[in-house]
């Protein structure tokens, strides 16, 4: 857990367990704002494993004695350009889902509410 990498990696296995929880308990409670947090939190692992690959790939081409394979010779000017497209990627996806989830607000507002079952709520709280 020394290098960039190895951080990433522990993010994304954690996130994608809070993802998976959050899913199961909002579906289970009727919650569309706990199914909500955990789909966010499940764009954001996935947009996790982008990153973990972009930097990646920028690690082994900045190495010294880089293989000289297709993939760099097209990119002559190098991989970190990827990583500001990925940053911009993973705040579109993210709100993306947020104005689905502002939408979906709306028209639960609009008709009456939802019944939850506040035990699974709470006990995902």
């Amino acid at each position: 857990m020394q290098t960039e990498q190895g951080v990433l990696r522990v993010s994304i296995s954690v996130t994608f367990l809070l993802a998976a929880a959050g899913i199961v308990f909002g579906l289970l409670a009727g919650s569309f704002a706990i199914v909500f947090d955990g789909v966010y939190a499940l764009i954001d692992a996935t947009m996790t494993i982008v990153a973990l690959l972009v930097s990646n790939l920028i690690a082994a081409s900045t190495a010294v004695g880089a293989p000289t394979n297709r993939l760099v010779k097209h990119f002559t000017m190098g991989f970190w350009h990827l990583e500001p497209m990925v940053l911009g990627l993973n705040g579109i996806l993210l709100i993306g889902a947020a104005i689905y989830a502002l939408i979906n607000s709306i028209g639960s507002i609009l008709a009456g509410g939802r019944l939850l079952a506040f035990d699974y709520a709470i006990l995902y709280a």
